[in-house]
């Protein structure tokens, strides 16, 4: 083709995008309310707009994202507190005030009512966590994958209240994280989970304390999981499975040690064989009788161990609901990503089972981080999902009486708009929702969003010199979310310290 009939088509092709730039709607075409053809206009071709952004470094200014290690990593008995040790037993207490960064973000409670978390800044205040486990859950979305927020967290609770292990960790980890804890399978092992896209043919709620359950043997046709006499069950073929799992190498110091393992099961249909290894060796063995109903298994290892080994013998699996690794006083944090899930999946989940274990592992305060996967939903009216939520937290209120609750708002989330980035509309008003639920509840919220800047604050996390948010403009890299984790950290233990200073 000649240059010249080249040149022709080209300036054609501009003379027609141009004309119908010139008259195509500024609104674009609607050809449904979630459908809408746009067309870039020509004043926008001819100056594009800019893309606004907020000054991080300000906003990050008084927040300091430091390398959090165990101050007291050689003394397990140590904590933030000024005691005396007479015959084994403390006999009395001074606690200190925690070094905080500036508050950016204050906790929100309901009517204003600070004493919402007093309990629980009690039981840190008594030295409690010096002669038991104090354990705190982080549900989240895929927002919280990888440990964020929940390793920094735990790391500087850790260090200043004592306490070891990275906590829970589910049966079969399906995504390859290397945080909190490494793990691997062998056998034929299937996860279930009460989020996301469930499984038509799992009949039952049980999905432990988790949101979830793994089996190594097929699921049984019926769902009434009665205890079977083996001697009735002719030809079964015995299965045999391990989960093995080992210290991380990116995990803060005091994540990497445990002397604590305990392995939440239970409706195993026949009798299993269990045998446990630590660093290779054999820690114990035994025939895991048949049960219908949600069990706890405890083991002490002193060593100290890098890595530990479940394996599996039976003609039909336990439902394994998850395992803790921790310390046997001081702190847990557990970080539980849902990836997919919008909080809403709690009250698809057996509550006795639930309150069972929320009451067994000593569990004391919870956080959820929910929000994010409302967004695609695209509605104008999100009055649904704050009922919902609001049934959720009224829930675990009920069946958990003397758990404090506190909820991590939704974080901006952008959508294209022409050439530049803006808040995608339905984020302040799942905020709001999720605020409004939260406070209607008694529960405390932490508004993620205002902290990080508020309208149209994500793409100057994205544009960020390092990043502090990925391109998709909706999760924190590792260094964003440190920041985050520091944030919601100072304005937590502010209100700690606030407690202190009226005792």
């Amino acid at each position: 083709m000649k240059p010249k009939v080249v040149w022709i088509f080209i300036l054609s092709a501009m003379a027609v995008l141009g004309v119908v730039s010139w008259i195509y709607p500024a609104d674009g075409i609607e050809l449904s309310p979630k459908i809408k053809l746009e067309f870039a206009q020509f004043d926008e071709l001819l100056y594009p707009e800019k893309q606004i952004l907020l000054n991080v470094d300000s906003l990050l200014a008084s927040t300091t994202v430091e390398t959090v290690e165990p101050e007291f990593e050689d003394d397990r008995s140590q904590t933030r507190l000024d005691s005396a040790l007479v015959d084994s037993q403390y006999v009395y207490f001074e606690p200190k005030q925690i070094r905080i960064d500036k508050v950016s973000q204050y906790l929100e409670f309901p009517n204003g009512d600070r004493t919402v978390l007093h309990p629980f800044f009690k039981l840190l205040a008594s030295g409690e966590t010096q002669k038991s486990l104090i354990r705190i859950m982080h549900f989240g979305d895929s927002q919280i994958e990888m440990d964020r927020l929940s390793g920094y967290f735990r790391a500087k609770l850790q260090s200043q209240f004592g306490g070891y292990g990275p906590g829970f960790v589910p049966a079969v980890q399906p995504y390859g994280f290397t945080l909190p804890m490494e793990q691997s399978a062998e056998g034929k092992w299937t996860r279930y989970t009460a989020y996301g896209r469930r499984d038509s043919a799992v009949t039952h709620r049980r999905y432990g304390i988790l949101g979830n359950f793994s089996r190594f043997t097929p699921l049984k046709l019926d769902s009434g999981y009665s205890v079977i006499n083996p001697a009735f069950i002719p030809g079964e073929e015995t299965e045999r499975a391990s989960l093995s799992f080992r210290t991380s190498n990116h995990a803060k110091a005091r994540a990497k040690q445990f002397t604590q393992c305990r392995m939440l099961y239970g409706y195993n249909r026949k009798p299993f064989q269990l045998k446990l290894t630590a660093d290779g060796t054999v820690i114990d063995q035994k025939n895991i009788p048949a049960g219908q109903k949600p069990e706890l298994l405890t083991w002490n290892i002193e060593t100290n161990p890098k890595q530990v080994k479940f394996d599996f013998e039976a003609e039909d699996s336990p439902e394994i609901y998850g395992f803790a690794f921790d310390g046997k006083t001081g702190i847990a944090v557990d970080n539980i990503p849902m990836r997919g899930a919008d909080g809403l999946s709690f009250t698809l989940m057996d509550m006795s089972m639930l309150a069972y274990y929320l009451r067994n592992m000593n569990v004391k305060l919870i956080f959820l981080q929910f929000g994010g996967n409302a967004v695609p939903a695209q509605h104008e009216n999100y009055d649904y999902y704050r009922r919902g939520f609001a049934y959720q937290l009224s829930t675990l209120k009920r069946i958990a009486p003397e758990v404090e609750m506190v909820v991590i708002g939704i974080a901006d989330v952008s959508k294209k708009d022409g050439e530049n980035y803006i808040t995608d509309p339905s984020v302040p008003l799942i905020r709001d929702a999720l605020k409004r639920a939260t406070l209607d509840n008694g529960c405390v919220y932490w508004d993620m969003y205002e902290a990080m800047g508020g309208e149209n604050s994500m793409p100057s996390w994205v544009f960020h010199d390092p990043p502090l948010a990925g391109p998709d403009f909706i999760h924190f890299t590792p260094q964003g979310a440190s920041y985050i984790a520091q944030m919601f950290y100072s304005a937590f233990m502010y209100e700690y310290n606030q407690y202190l200073s009226k005792q």
